[in-house]
Formats: structure tokens, sequence, C-alpha cells
């Protein structure tokens, strides 16, 4: 009996032992040769459709790069990309057809206004990295799966007003898109300038779409501020510009990352020179961006900018770390992520922290019709 109950033992021990490397083996899916598919959700139409071209072409050379040599663990990648016109309800419906049609748990999405409506669809199911900002509702333990591959608002924020305090600014007038994104900035441009003891003398609204800002311009004039806060998207702050130039209005207008896009030049012309505004960018910063810049020109045949090459480090990001939890530990995948210091990528050096980064900003201005950094 004793015997019988030994071998009975080191039969079970063996069953578990060779579950546990079975499992450890076999961790990145049930079928080794399925592909790993992620989600890219990005504008493809609309007004912010060359930000989800940018979004698109760093994913797609990531993926060939990591494809070529491999992919992750032997298994390729595939991209599902999905056009969300940077709308929330389009979000929510493509990410929804991601994760219950497409068995989708890794999610790139573009557009930070659509982050509050898809944060909680995707809780406890997907791992999800925006090139871009996470929304200050959502830096909070609620949604830690929710990562951004961008600073703070407040931390971009500051930088500028360095620069409005280097000009003796007193006053700065705000006009802004109303979606969260643009709302979210209003917010850190309103903090700011209480802390630092700037007077807000005016605050303008516009809709997402809207291309005539002369009302707006004309109420911001009679307040008499020393700058404006252009938070508009490049193509409408192009517009407001050589609307600002047609009124004769000579006030100064600050705004942020987003500014750097053709858009602006395409519609702004000569008036939008002199536009000071926050990056994060810039090639030949680390030895990954310049192997990184030489494939993307040759691929695309123009220089990448900020948000092709954050998406770009994305999924070696998540190559890092489905090598190391797999591609279902939702848990470990967000731990690991968290965790990453000093990431020299494509897109910068970088740390995470509380579900954005901590990277180099810095003042960049458009100069004859081209964006340049900004020197004193």
């Amino acid at each position: 009996m004793k015997k019988i109950w030994i071998v009975g033992l080191l039969i079970v021990l063996l069953i578990v032992l060779v579950g546990v490397s079975s499992s450890h083996n076999n961790k990145s899916s049930n079928n080794d040769n399925e592909p790993i598919k992620v989600g890219v959700l990005a504008p493809l139409s609309g007004v912010l459709a060359r930000f989800g071209e940018w979004t698109v072409r760093g994913a797609q050379l990531a993926v060939d790069e990591i494809n070529a040599e491999g992919g992750i663990d032997g298994r390729q990648i595939e991209l599902v990309v999905e056009d969300d016109e940077c709308l929330g309800a389009q979000a929510v419906s493509a990410v929804t057809k991601m994760q219950s049609v497409d068995g989708i748990n890794m999610i790139v999405s573009y557009c930070t206004p659509v982050s509050s409506a898809i944060a909680p669809v995707t809780k406890d199911k997907s791992i999800v990295f925006a090139p871009t900002f996470k929304l200050t509702q959502l830096v909070q333990a609620d949604f830690p799966h929710y990562i951004a591959m961008q600073p703070s608002m407040l931390f971009e924020v500051s930088k500028l007003f360095e620069y409005v305090q280097q000009e003796e600014f007193t006053k700065i007038a705000i006009l802004y898109t109303t979606n969260d994104f643009w709302i979210s900035y209003r917010d850190a441009v309103i903090t700011l300038a209480e802390q630092h003891g700037i007077i807000i003398s005016t605050i303008e609204e516009a809709d997402f779409l809207a291309n005539d800002f002369r009302t707006q311009l004309s109420k911001i004039e009679a307040n008499n501020p020393d700058v404006i806060f252009g938070g508009l998207n490049p193509g409408p702050l192009g517009n407001m510009l050589k609307q600002r130039m047609e009124l004769q209005i000579d006030i100064p207008v600050v705004s942020v990352w987003a500014t750097e896009a053709p858009d602006i030049l395409e519609r702004g012309g000569e008036a939008a020179d002199g536009v000071v505004y926050t990056y994060y960018y810039e090639n030949g910063f680390t030895e990954r961006n310049e192997e990184y810049v030489e494939a993307y020109t040759s691929m695309y045949k123009e220089e990448p900018e900020l948000i092709s090459a954050s998406t770009y480090d994305v999924f070696y990001i998540l190559k890092d770390v489905v090598e190391k939890c797999g591609d279902t530990d939702l848990e470990c995948m967000v731990k690991e992520t968290h965790t990453i210091k000093n990431y020299e990528g494509a897109s910068g050096i970088f740390t995470f922290v509380d579900g954005a980064t901590i990277k180099d900003t810095f003042l960049k201005t458009i100069k004859d019709g081209k964006f340049i950094r900004y020197k004193n």
C-alpha cells in the first residue's frame, strides 16, 4: 500500500509539472500557429485623417519589422485597423467588434477625445495604448490599462508657461474646441494661470468642425490679452491665424504639439509664422530613432513625426511584454508596461509614471513656413 501511495503521489507531481511546463511553453496562446492580433483605432477619414494615417504608418512599419524577425515567440502580428473619425460612438462600436468578433485584447487608439468612451468598454478586457495623451479623468487607479505615450497635459503646458513668464505676459485668452481633448488643455491652462498669477482675460468656445473664428477673436481682442492659447486642431488653427491677420489683431498665439501638421500651413499660410508650441520629438535623439527614421523615410518618402514614432514604439513595447507575459495575461502586461523606465525608443527616451510618460519637452515655432526649435 505504501508503494502504491508513493507511485500515485509521483504520478500526481508529474502531471502538475507537465501542466506547468506546458502552460509556460504555450503562454502566448492555446494555438502557437495563430497570429497575435492587435487593433488600431484611428481617424482614417474626417478632419484628423492625417493623424490617423501617421498612426497606421508607425504601426505597419513596426509590425513589418517584427514579423520579418520572426514575430513574437514565433508568431506573426496581424493588424486590425478601424476608422473611428475621432467620434466616441464609432470608437465604441469599433472596439466592441475588435474584442467580441476579432478576439483582440491589445489596442492602439489615437484619438484622446474618444478615450473616455472606450476606457470603460476595454477595462478588464484589453490593454490600450494611446500614442498621445491620457485624459485627466482617466489618470487614476480605475483605468491602469489605458496607457499614454506622452506626458500629462499639466506637465506639457507648464513649458508654455515658462515662455509666458519669460515674455512677461500677464493676461492670457483661451480659444478652445469643445471636446474632451481640448477641454483638458483648457483646464490645464486655467490651473497653471492661477498658479503663476496670470489673468484669464477671456474664454471662448468653438465647435469641433468650426472654421470661422472672427466673432471669438473680436471678443478676445476687446479684453486686451497679451497672448492667446489656441486650443484648436491644426486646420482650424490655421484658419484662426489667417482671420487674426485679416482683422489686424496683433496678439501672439501659443498652442501644443498638435500644431505641427501640414494643415496649419495649408490654411494659415504666412499667418502661421510665429506660433509657439510644445513638442516632444526630434530626429536623431536615440539610436533606435536613427534606425526608425531611415526605415520610415525609405518606406513613406518623407520624414516621420511624433505620432508615427510613438505608435512604432508601442509595438516594440507590446513585443517585450508579450514575451514576458503571454498575450492573454492582461494584469501582467499592464504591470510590466508601468514598470518601464528610461526606454530608448524611436520617439525619445521615456519612463512610464501613472499611465503617462516623463520625457523631454521643448518649444517649437513656425518660421517661414517651417517647424523649427524655438530659440529665445
